[in-house]
This record gives structure tokens, sequence and C-alpha cells, in this order.
């Protein structure tokens, strides 16, 4: 019988504009970051994820400032729309302890499912352990639930 899946929930933020990021240099106790393009024109999603990234024992907004794809992604994308972010907090069951690999599996997970353009990583497969996820807050366009065992599901 296979092992149950780890369970959490992200809770996500408000939009938050670029150039508002430095308001949320003080938190340490967000994990996840997303990206993303709001609509400008009619004819375009009016959302876009174009990367899902973490941030593990610093601030998302200094591994925003030291990421070298948000200039040119930002470039690329701001003339169809808004550039916004998100920052998510893992919240862990009672009586677990957040580290490196929960990060790493949620963020592994995330971009599996939704295949973000510019993340190169966890595109082709979800090597983590299985997991399912709670998205909450302001997390559309990313899916409210979101369970491995339904990718391999998929695969059959």
């Amino acid at each position: 019988m296979p092992n149950p899946p780890f369970r959490v929930k992200v809770r996500w933020t408000e939009d938050i504009k670029v150039e508002n990021l430095e308001r949320y240099k003080e938190r340490d106790n967000d994990h996840l970051y997303l990206i993303i393009r709001r609509r400008k024109f009619i004819g375009i999603p009016a959302r876009k994820i174009f990367y899902i990234g973490m941030a593990y024992k610093q601030s998302v907004v200094d591994r925003l400032g030291e990421h070298h794809k948000l200039p040119k992604i930002l470039a690329n994308e701001l003339r169809r729309g808004k550039g916004i972010i998100r920052i998510g907090q893992i919240i862990l069951p009672r009586r677990k302890r957040m580290n490196i690999q929960i990060v790493r599996d949620v963020e592994s997970a995330l971009i599996f499912d939704h295949q973000p353009e510019y993340n190169e990583m966890s595109i082709s497969s979800y090597r983590g352990r299985p997991i399912a996820i709670i998205n909450k807050g302001k997390c559309k366009p990313l899916r409210k639930r979101i369970r491995s065992i339904d990718w391999e599901r998929r695969k059959t």
C-alpha cells in the first residue's frame, strides 16, 4: 500500500506590485513566490504564472533581489500586462517542523502541476514525497487542491 500523502496548506498574499516588494522585506516566514502577469488586454488570460520559486532561511524579497530570471521575465512579459508577485507561506500539520525538503517538495509539486514558462526544474517529473497541497487566500490561477496521486493516475 502506498504511503499516505504529506498534507500542507499554502496561504497566498494579495497581488503585490513589484515596486512595492520592499514592504515585505522583514517577513521571514514565507517560503514560496509566484511571478504572475495580470492582463492588460482582452484576449489573453487574466492571470498567467511565469515562475514559481522558493526562499528558505531568507526573505522572499531578498531571494527575488538576487534572482537572475526576474528582470528577464519582467522585460519580456510586462508589455502585455502588469507584473505582480504573490508570496506563499507553507502551513504544516501539527508537530511537523519546516525544513528545506518540505519547501522543495511543495515548490516542485506546484511547478509540475502548473508548468510555468520560465521554470526549468521539475517540469518533466515530480520526484518528491507523495503530497497533497491546499492553496488558500489569493491563489488563482493555481488550482485549489493539488495531489501527486492524481499525476500517477494520469499516466495510466
